[in-house]
């Protein structure tokens, strides 16, 4: 991947949890403004993804990265501002997420 590729792919991240970070904000502060935050947050992520998939990368090691990290960021920033509980579970599930990135970006030999 090139740098064009992995800053479309870190602001697809960052959109994606800055969607959901908004959207929690709605709902605890009963806000429009934090809503509509993140339906435009949403909205750019979903660019971004469409963007990435003319990059020729496999649609299904797109999927997975993408929602993979969007899942690291939005469970790190729950436990950092939200207050929300570390526990076993999580750190194995978040073990498991990366171990399933590194699994679905192995170069494979096709023929």
């Amino acid at each position: 991947m090139d740098w064009k590729t992995i800053s479309i792919l870190a602001l697809n991240t960052l959109a994606s949890v800055s969607g959901s970070v908004s959207a929690k904000l709605a709902v605890k502060h009963d806000s429009l403004v934090f809503a509509s935050l993140g339906g435009a947050f949403w909205s750019m992520s979903a660019v971004t993804f469409l963007y990435l998939l003319t990059r020729n990368i496999e649609l299904g090691v797109l999927s997975v990265v993408t929602q993979a990290l969007g899942l690291i960021g939005v469970m790190l920033i729950s436990i950092a501002y939200f207050g929300e509980g570390v526990t076993s579970q999580k750190l194995l599930a978040l073990a498991l997420v990366v171990a399933g990135i590194a699994l679905a970006s192995w170069p494979t030999q096709t023929g």
